[in-house]
This record gives structure tokens, sequence and C-alpha cells, in this order.
């Protein structure tokens, strides 16, 4: 245990080096490296070969503000924005806008907005968190698309809304959601089932990712607490960071290689969390 700690201080301590060199004095170039341009930028850390990347022009005419990106099925870049679309951006930097058109409730006035969520299913679609508006009247959905842009949208039965970033493809083979009260999943056929956190939360901007006990775990940010629940039978286990004197508001959450859930706590500490519900922040 002193090792893994020793490693995670040492990772720690080798971040923030990195992160103080490249707002410092910018490093003589490596001969030899490119010197970077307009397309180009560099990213330089003292003693460190300067690292170039390709920036490509976007985003394009009638494409909205992107919120959330994830691989696809494909092995490119999908984007999901708030203008009924998704943008598929290859390796090369060709950008294919991807129109998500379908017609509701026996109407075409319907407008389908997402871009506050996305992830891959366990079918190779993409399931965004959105809101399907018809006419004055609006509802919170899930969007399930292909690659083509052929989608399907179902109802949350709650009406609670999706969490910005809460989108996660379950060990189950369905897609699991954070709400604002609720966690949810869905199944790829499109079946919606919600579980009420045992907090009474109901404002929540959480995020929630698989741990190693195959569990999914997941944060909420208004409420002080880390909490997982079991996929098999919708049981909900919640930890208060308060428990062990930490007081935070956790966000982002991601499961590390040592078997500990590492979390955002406020705005400049790391928070730990074992599966047992012990949790350390740095």
């Amino acid at each position: 245990m002193r090792n893994v700690l020793r490693m995670a201080m040492v990772g720690l301590i080798l971040l923030a080096g990195c992160s103080g060199s490249q707002s410092g004095t910018t490093p003589a170039l490596t001969p030899g490296m490119p010197a970077g341009g307009a397309d180009q930028p560099l990213v330089l850390q003292t003693g460190k070969v300067p690292i170039n990347w390709t920036q490509f022009n976007g985003p394009l005419t009638g494409f909205g503000p992107s919120y959330a990106v994830v691989v696809g099925p494909d092995k490119n870049m999908w984007f999901s924005n708030n203008q009924s679309g998704l943008l598929k951006v290859t390796m090369t930097g060709t950008m294919t806008p991807v129109p998500l058109v379908y017609v509701c409730s026996g109407t075409s006035n319907c407008n389908y907005n997402s871009g506050y969520g996305i992830t891959v299913g366990a079918d190779n679609k993409f399931y965004m968190t959105g809101t399907n508006y018809d006419y004055n009247h609006s509802k919170y959905v899930v969007g399930q698309a292909t690659t083509t842009g052929t989608l399907k949208v179902f109802d949350i039965p709650s009406g609670d809304y999706g969490s910005n970033a809460g989108l996660l493809k379950g060990p189950d083979g369905n897609v699991w959601l954070l709400e604002q009260a609720h966690i949810g999943k869905i199944t790829p056929g499109g079946t919606v089932t919600e579980f009420a956190y045992p907090s009474g939360a109901t404002s929540n901007s959480g995020s929630l990712t698989v741990g190693a006990d195959h569990n999914i775990w997941f944060t909420e940010s208004s409420q002080n607490i880390v909490a997982k629940i079991v996929p098999a039978s919708g049981k909900i286990t919640e930890f208060a960071l308060s428990t062990s004197g930490l007081s935070c508001s956790p966000t982002g959450i991601v499961s590390a290689p040592d078997g500990n859930l590492y979390f955002n706590c406020s705005y400049s500490e790391l928070g730990q969390m074992t599966p047992t519900g012990t949790a350390r922040q740095f």
C-alpha cells in the first residue's frame, strides 16, 4: 500500500511540474523539431521534447456548440451538438455533419436537441441525453442514433433530465445515465428504468464510471456523495464524503488501475475512494 501511495504522489508531483512549466518561460526548441505554426501549436515542457498536434479548422457552418465527444464504432471521433446533429471527424481532419432528423408524434414539427452527453452502446449506436421539442411542449429524452443519422427518441419516464457528463456503457450491456434526481439505464430496445438517489438529491452535475468491482460508481455533486449501483439489482450504496472529513462537490470520476476511484474534489483537490468507501483527498 505504501508503494501505491508513493507512486500516486510521484505522479501528482510530475503533473504539477508539467503544468507549471508550460506557463513559464518558453525553453529552446530541440534541434530538428518543427517550430510549429498557426495549424500546429506546440506544448513546451521544460526538459522535454516539444509536443506537436494538428489543429483542424471548425466548427462548420450550422453546427452548434459541442459539449461531448466519443470514439465511434468506426474509430472516428464523433461530436454531439445542440442543433440536432452529429459531427464526424476523421484522423486526417475531414469533417462530416450528420443531421439527426426524425418525425415524432405524427407531425414533422419536432426538434431534437442533443449535446449534453454522448456514448456508444454495446449495439454500436450512439446514446445522447437531450430534449425533444414538439410545438410548445418539451420532454427530456434519450436519443439513440446510428452513424448514418437514423434517430430514435425515448422518453425519460419521470420527466427528469440528464447530467451533462453522465452517459456510460455498463458491464450489463445497457447504457447508464445520470439525471438530476435519478440514475437510469436504457436497454438497446429503448426501455428506460430509473433509480432515485437515496439521498433525495434533485440537482446533480456528476458523472459515472465502471469500477474494478464491475459496479457503476457515480458522484452526487450537490450532496458531497460518491455512490455505487449494482447493475443486476439496482441497489445503490452512498458514501458521504463528510464521514472521511472531506467537504467538496465531487464531479468527474474515473476507475484507476490500483482498484480505487478518483474524482474531482472542489477546484484544486483530487479525491480517492476505495471500493469499501474510505475516502481521502490530495
